[in-house]
């Protein structure tokens, strides 16, 4: 892929970006378990890729529900994911961010930053798999 695909809909914008991260970033502030599902079917209908690296950006403040937690915690989502980087500049992302990690310990890596260039620097180091099982 040599340029960045862009979708967008209310609740998100995916970038696959030609360097084979998949940024997700956040619009809605209110993320419920619906949103949750729609957002990992929209993002599988438009993925280039079978398993990618992931960074998240979002709004000033999120909030989410204990099922859309639960859900975004599960195996159904995390199959899809090799790394998740956060992007947390604002003291509620960076507890929202902790609360995620320390919840998701050991199932696959997953950090949070203050700043993009470290987090896309942590994040190419892990790989991504094509839709026909390339290692890109």
């Amino acid at each position: 892929m040599s340029k960045d695909l862009i979708f967008n809909n209310e609740l998100v914008q995916l970038t696959f970006r030609s360097d084979k991260i998949l940024h997700i970033h956040y619009i809605t502030e209110d993320m419920t378990i619906e949103n949750s599902k729609f957002v990992l079917q929209y993002t599988r209908t438009n993925s280039p890729w079978k398993i990618s690296t992931v960074f998240l950006t979002g709004s000033n403040f999120m909030t989410q529900s204990k099922e859309s937690r639960d859900f975004n915690s599960s195996a159904e989502v995390l199959q899809y994911c090799s790394a998740i980087a956060f992007l947390a500049d604002s003291l509620a992302q960076k507890l929202l961010a902790n609360f995620f990690v320390s919840m998701n310990k050991n199932k696959i890596p997953m950090r949070f930053f203050d700043n993009t260039a470290d987090a896309l620097k942590w994040l190419s180091q892990f790989k991504t798999i094509s839709n026909n099982d390339e290692i890109l």
